[in-house]
């Protein structure tokens, strides 16, 4: 991984935002939205929780540096099934979490966008120690992060910030094979 990276899993109630440079953890924080911003009219989220995730993001890279990239988590459709299992969908959840995730890229067009593998769901050992809390560490750390602490949102930030790298060479690539492709006069053909 190079540079420094500022990585954000957005979410319609709560949003983890991290700092991480390699494999070093220099700043964390989660944004929780503590209440219905549109009066219960729609999904929750309004103008306020935007307004301070995109604040909370540009002092990220202003702490991070010159040269800090933003990687953002995207968003996937609803399947109706989850870990093999048939659950009722939720869209309401989803499409707070777009809401937000639109928000960021209109304040940040630049940001480097994840695609979703199931971030902040790795090994406990993985993390630094700041992301783990103290009742995760007593039942030890050679087993994979649980979805009930808070800070899940902050592990899955610093996922997302680890594939940022992986995922910005990914997108120059295909830029690169475009233009190549372009200016020797070759078009693809519609799949």
């Amino acid at each position: 991984m190079t540079g420094t990276w500022v990585g954000v899993a957005p979410g319609g109630r709560s949003t983890g935002i991290v700092i991480r440079r390699d494999h070093d953890l220099l700043g964390w924080m989660i944004l929780d939205r503590t209440d219905d911003e549109d009066e219960g009219r729609s999904i929750g989220v309004g103008a306020p929780t935007i307004q301070a995730v995109n604040a909370a993001i540009t002092t990220a890279l202003g702490t991070a540096g010159p040269g800090a990239h933003l990687a953002v988590d995207g968003v996937t459709p609803p399947v109706g099934f989850k870990d093999g299992k048939r659950e009722p969908i939720h869209p309401r959840d989803t499409i707070a979490t777009g809401v937000v995730l639109g928000g960021i890229l209109a304040a940040h067009p630049d940001a480097v966008v994840v695609r979703p593998n199931n971030h902040g769901r790795g090994t406990l050992a993985a993390y630094p120690d700041a992301l783990i809390t103290r009742s995760e560490r007593l039942h030890g750390l050679n087993r994979t992060a649980g979805k009930s602490a808070t800070e899940r949102h902050a592990r899955a930030a610093w996922d997302v910030a680890g594939a940022g790298p992986l995922t910005l060479a990914a997108i120059i690539r295909h830029r690169q094979q475009t233009l190549t492709t372009a200016a020797a006069g070759f078009t693809r053909r519609p799949r």
